[in-house]
């Protein structure tokens, strides 16, 4: 047996579901190993305290977010097919408009970012520094 073979009969030699063969094989290792054996001690001292905490309801209330979909699917569903295929058509072309603002919105700053190389300082700004400076 390897350590990993050890690791993952843990859980179960912990809450007492290993037969009895597996169970001698485990202690025969971990006798040998005293590095499993702490590891399986830790473990066990982990396992203890998560048994003792409190348990913990969900704080999102599940249905309130699924049933919209839910209802929405259902009445997709009873639609006829060419009206369905009209609902997902609209919203294929949603989803293209949207990826196309956004890929404009993106070239455009490319390009300012580009261009801003070759745009000239103010001419007024110039003059008005070297004159003050005189």
């Amino acid at each position: 047996m390897t350590t990993e073979d050890a690791r993952e009969m843990f859980s179960d030699y912990v809450e007492g579901m290993l037969d009895a063969p597996e169970k001698e094989r485990l202690q025969a290792f971990l006798a040998e190993s005293p590095e499993c054996a702490a590891e399986l001690m830790q473990f066990e001292r982990m396992i203890s305290v998560l048994h003792r905490l409190p348990p913990e309801e969900p704080r999102l209330d599940l249905w309130a977010e699924f049933a919209p979909k839910m209802a929405e699917y259902r009445a997709e569903r009873k639609m006829v097919p060419a009206q369905r295929l009209r609902t997902r058509w609209t919203m294929f072309l949603s989803s293209i408009s949207a990826g196309l603002i956004l890929y404009t919105h993106a070239l455009a700053d490319r390009t300012h970012q580009r261009l801003e190389r070759y745009l000239l300082a103010d001419p007024l700004t110039r003059y008005e520094n070297t004159t003050g400076d005189a």
